[in-house]
């Protein structure tokens, strides 16, 4: 008897070997993956902290056929020089193989909490039978930057 089915394991979730398995997109040319502020271990995603950013990570997956439950889960800690909102934003997207976004799972921005590490969790068993791209992406405006971390990704 088979047991269940399980969905293509996300790939160096928690960046402890740097970019390893995420494709990176970035104008600034400066490692995404540092060890600046981990939530476990000793790295995590670092996007923007300066002015002007344009930065993204993505990772293809393969959701099974069949598959009820699928989750994803990750953390993420906002750190804002921004006194007026919303100007800098993290989005978090489910895009199809080709890139076209099927969902945004969510945006947060420099009006969310700051200062501590807050925990997201979301259903993709509505991408079963499908190989999609999760994708980190942020941006901020021209003045007054905001640092957004990700870290501890799971799918499962």
């Amino acid at each position: 008897m088979l047991g269940p089915i399980k969905p293509a394991q996300l790939q160096n979730g928690d960046f402890e070997r740097g970019q390893a398995g995420w494709r990176v997109k970035t104008r600034a040319d400066r490692p995404i993956i540092g060890s600046d502020r981990p939530h476990s271990g000793s790295q995590s995603a670092d996007f923007c902290g300066y002015d002007d950013c344009d930065e993204s990570l993505a990772q293809t997956l393969g959701i099974p056929a069949g598959a009820k439950s699928v989750r994803l889960s990750y953390y993420t800690y906002i750190e804002t020089q921004e006194t007026n909102h919303a100007f800098d934003f993290l989005n978090v997207e489910i895009r199809d193989a080709s890139g076209k976004k099927l969902r945004t799972i969510q945006q947060l921005s420099d009006g969310d909490p700051v200062g501590a590490w807050r925990r997201s969790s979301f259903d993709l068993s509505e991408f079963a039978g499908r190989t999609v791209q999760l994708v980190f992406m942020a941006t901020s405006g021209k003045t007054k930057p905001t640092a957004f971390f990700v870290d501890d990704v799971i799918v499962e």
